[in-house]
This record gives C-alpha cells, structure tokens and sequence, in this order.
C-alpha cells in the first residue's frame, strides 16, 4: 500500500533506534493527516488517487434500511426512494418533509374510524297533537310533529351512518310513536319513515325515547334527517316538558347525533 503524500518522508528509518521526539513528530503527522480527512470541507476524497481517505460529508449522506427504502440527506431536502421489490432497481423519490407528514383525512381513514359526527340538541319546549297511525306499517312523513332536524353531507356512499336519536316527551295520552325520516337530492322514498319507536307512558307523563338507526350512505349530497313523533287519536305530545311548558331549565334535552364511519 502507498504510503499518502502527507505522511511520505524521504528518510530511510532503517534499522536505526527512533528518539522519543522522533516517535511525536511521526505520531502528530499522522494524527493531523486524520484530523483533515475527517473535515466535512477539506477532508481527504476517496478516490484511489492523491491523499486517499474517507470523507465525512454532511450532504448527499445515504442510508439504506432494506426492503427497497433509502434515505438521502441533500443538502436542502431528505427524500425517501422506495422501490416497487427489494431487487427492483426502480425508484420513486419522495420528499420527507412533505410526502410523508401524515394528515388524517376521510379518504385514508382506517376502517372503523369515525369520519365526521353532527349533533342538533334543544331544551326547548315544542308540542304538536298530529297524531301517528299505529298500525303495521312504517310511518309517514305526514304523520306526528317534527321535533328534530339535523343535515350531513357524507364524504363516500359506502361508508355507514349511525343515527342516534333521543327525545324527552310525553303525552296525554299512553302512546307515543316517533318515527326517523330522511331526504336528499333524488331520493327515491323520502316520505317513509327508515327508523321508528313506539312506547307507553301514563297519561300526562314524560319518557325517554331513545333509538339508533345504522344505514349505509346512499349519497354524497347533503341529505337532512327529521324525527317526528305523535300519540294516537285527540292527544298532544309535549317536547321537553308538560302542560304547556318547558321543565328543568332546558338541560332536560332532546337530540339527534349523526356519525359517519368509515367502511
């Protein structure tokens, strides 16, 4: 091996006995030589020519971690080259900075995951005597008092809606029918009801209604839920209270929460 320029001297040692002052000049040239070659601006190329030596540099460093993905640190970017096989030669240079900062959006989502949830509450009071047909048939939209509204506009039409609806009401009478609508732009059946509740409360008292309806998005159109609830023939229902007025302030409320999940 050839000795580098930088530690070449013209005297031949031989077999003579080096001082200890010769020994420390030796020593210093080698450990300046190591010194440059390990500068990031001067340090030594690794050419097979010249002084020979290994250069630290601190841009266009390369990293290879398998599987087909390097880094290169340039000197204003980091890019990630991912091959299409860990034998393809082919690359696709991705900026880290930006490619792959991870925005969680609707589109890359995990299965499950909640996309969006719209919410309508109200404490207020409302009433309404359109009674509810009981029978076995789904109820219609012409039938009972609206009491709830909510829009959504869902971002794909195979993801799932979960509509949960809760409604504090009461009746003078001792039955109270609450029926879940939908409408949209070219919905083909908005006036039959899609969910519907029936329970009994003594005459003049107050329940709880609460009920879920699971659907599968038909659009990606804005479309508006209702709920509607009636009693049966010559009895009024009242919403967030009795007689006429509201009770506990209004924290006693009804609602209608929309979940969009990803499927």
């Amino acid at each position: 091996m050839a000795w580098p320029s930088d530690l070449v001297r013209t005297k031949n040692w031989g077999t003579e006995v080096l001082t200890d002052s010769d020994l420390e000049g030796q020593f210093d040239l080698i450990i300046n030589w190591l010194m440059a070659s390990l500068n990031s601006s001067t340090g030594h190329s690794h050419s097979g020519s010249g002084n020979n030596g290994p250069r630290l540099a601190s841009t266009g460093v390369t990293t290879t971690f398998g599987n087909g993905f390097t880094t290169v640190t340039g000197a204003s970017t980091d890019y990630l080259l991912i091959a299409a096989d860990v034998s393809d030669s082919n690359t696709t240079k991705k900026a880290l900075a930006s490619d792959f900062t991870f925005t969680p959006s609707a589109s890359n989502a995990l299965a499950g995951s909640v996309v969006q949830t719209v919410n309508t509450q109200t404490g207020a009071f409302a009433s309404g005597t359109t009674n509810m047909v009981n029978d076995d048939s789904p109820p219609l939209v012409t039938e009972g008092d609206q009491y709830l509204s909510r829009t959504i506009t869902p971002t794909s039409a195979s993801n799932k809606l979960k509509i949960d609806v809760v409604l504090c009401i009461g009746s003078s009478g001792t039955t109270i029918i609450a029926g879940l609508f939908k409408s949209y732009s070219g919905d083909p059946d908005p006036s039959t009801a899609v969910a519907a509740q029936k329970s009994y409360v003594t005459a003049g008292g107050m329940i709880s209604m609460k009920f879920t309806h699971y659907m599968t998005a038909p659009t990606t159109s804005e479309m508006t839920f209702t709920v509607r609830a009636g009693g049966l023939s010559g009895s009024q229902t009242n919403l967030n209270g009795d007689s006429g007025a509201r009770l506990l302030g209004g924290v006693m409320a009804s609602s209608i929460t929309i979940t969009e999940i990803k499927v």
